[in-house]
Order: C-alpha cells, then structure tokens, then sequence
C-alpha cells in the first residue's frame, strides 16, 4: 500500500455519519473510542471505549482481535501517536511562498530533529498572533519518522482498518477543551499520564500554549505505595510553577484576559486531591475533567478516562469542511 502522508492532519473532516474507530497509541498498549459520525458528540454516539494493556509485540494481535469482536472490519481510522511519536517544535514563518512552504520547513528545522529530515514527515499550523504583530508569523511544525508512519499504516491495514486521518494528543485534548464552557473565555486544560504530562492553553478552538511537562500522575496516585506527602508536596510546587509561568505568558504575551479556569483531565486515583492542592497553590479555580458528564457516557472509572482520553478527544474530530 502507498505510504500514508500526514496530508489532512488538522484539516478537518465533515462529519462521517458511518463513523469508525479512534485507535490511540499508549506506552502500555493502546485505547480505542467506536464513534458513529455526526452523533458522536453524545454518549450514544461513543457506544464503545476500551483500554488495550499490551506489549508492542503483542499489539497488532490485540488490535485485530479487537476490531474484530466490534465488527469494525474495514471502518475508517483516526490514530493517535504516542507522545514520543514525534516532535513538535516552533520556529517563525520562512518568507516563501504557500506552495514551497512546507519544504522550507523541512530545511528549517533539521538541526532541531535527533534523525534526519530527510526521514520524516512533516505538518504544520500556524499561532495565534502575538501582541506585538511585529513579532512575526510563529509556526507549529510536527515532524515524525516516515518509517514509524509506516508501521502504523500496516498496523491498521493488518486490524482491517482504513487509516484516514493521523492525529497527536495535542489536538485529541482540544477537541475536548472545545465542549467545556470554560473555553469561551478562554481554558487552561492540565492532562497528566503515568511519566509526564501535558499543559495546554486554549481559547475557542485556537491553542495558545502546549506544553510537555516532566511531571506526570505517579506521584499524585493516592493509592500508589511508597510515595511520601513530601514527594506529592514537591511535585505540587513543581507542577503549580508550571502552571503559573505558562498563564503568565498567555496574558503577556499574546494580550489575553486571565483564562476563566484551569481544567485537570481524570489521573488512575487521587484527581480530586489533586484538584484540590493546585487550587491552594494558584489563584484560579481549578476542577476535575469528567468524561462521562461532559459527554454524556455511561460512568468510566479515572483510571480508564486517564488512558482513554486521546482516542476519545480523537473521535470528537469532526467540524465542517469546506
């Protein structure tokens, strides 16, 4: 089959009233979120959810397996890659034009890359405009090996899957922000998997801020053994200070208004301890994130919202197309 491009990453679609499956990529396996087209925004149109822990040997059995018992044979596929999938960088707006944009790209940002430009697919979105217009055009670049876009294209085909659109975490996490009424005025959303986390700063459907953070969940885990007040007290200030500089930026340097709130997606346990001390820590009211409410889901459990998150913000992928 010929190499699947990254060609309509962040273009898109028109609500697919067929619908299809959602397939995240996870360091322990992988999640998958069933959706049915334009229905998708309500619970019954999200009839199945599911985390996959497997090694990557296993995975492409384990997946087949489960396309198989969904009766998902030949459906279309939105996949998620992993956060080490790819990097993404920001670099200003080479002066060329559209039609040699994406090239100049490539060449931009090859010094920035540990493989070689030459082996890797590349997209790109622009920011939103600073304060200061002066400031230049800053542009988004993602950029991810050709052959791990390979390996994934054969895993779907292998899974009887017809990949369509390739998507990062980043934009799976927008998609959310996007139905929370927070985002009107503007959403802080603070998402955290076991190892590291994610900061991301939004206002409508434009990102601002998206940050990779090197906290993750563990130490916030109420039920993980071992792990002392003072630890979770340092991760706290850690994550908090985050938090802070990142707000701080958002208003200076693009001229926002504070966002209305800081949304923290569901952590295996503790989320509401851990809701609870970033709202002594910063001065902005922070909440949990609950998928089953904000979607109108039967009731996930947090451990299953922690891993499921991507591939649910996957399938929400849908605003008209021109």
């Amino acid at each position: 089959m010929p190499l699947f491009t990254w060609a309509r990453l962040f273009r898109y679609d028109r609500p697919n009233r067929a619908g299809g499956v959602a397939v995240a990529m996870l360091g322990d396996g992988f999640a998958i979120a069933q959706y049915r087209g334009a229905e998708s925004t309500s619970g019954s149109g999200l009839p199945h959810i599911a985390h996959h822990p497997c090694t990557a040997l296993d995975r492409p059995r384990l997946l087949a397996q489960a396309i198989a018992e969904l009766g998902a044979s030949g459906a279309d596929a939105r996949l998620v890659l992993a956060a080490g999938d790819f990097r993404m960088l920001q670099t200003s707006r080479p002066e060329v034009p559209e039609d040699e944009l994406r090239e100049a790209l490539r060449w931009r940002i090859q010094d920035m890359l540990d493989f070689a430009v030459t082996e890797a697919e590349i997209e790109y979105f622009p920011m939103p405009s600073p304060r200061q217009a002066a400031s230049g055009e800053l542009l988004t670049v993602l950029a991810c090996r050709t052959d791990l876009i390979r390996e994934y294209s054969e895993l779907c085909e292998a899974a009887g899957l017809q990949l369509g659109v390739i998507d990062i975490p980043e934009m799976a996490l927008r998609n959310l922000g996007t139905r929370l009424p927070e985002n009107a005025r503007g959403v802080a959303l603070l998402s955290l998997q076991r190892e590291r986390g994610m900061l991301q700063l939004q206002r409508g459907g434009d990102i601002y801020i998206s940050r990779e953070l090197n906290v993750g969940s563990v130490p916030f885990e109420t039920d993980r053994a071992g792990m002392g007040s003072h630890d979770r007290e340092s991760a706290l200030e850690r994550l908090a200070l985050e938090v802070q500089r990142s707000l701080d930026y958002y208003e200076s340097y693009y001229g926002q208004s504070p966002v209305a709130g800081l949304v923290v997606t569901p952590i295996a346990s503790g989320t509401q301890q851990l809701v609870d001390g970033l709202n002594r820590s910063l001065g902005l009211i922070s909440r949990a994130m609950d998928l089953s409410a904000l979607l109108s889901l039967e009731r996930m459990d947090d451990a299953l919202q922690q891993a499921c998150l991507p591939a649910v913000g996957a399938a929400l992928r849908q605003e008209a197309g021109a």
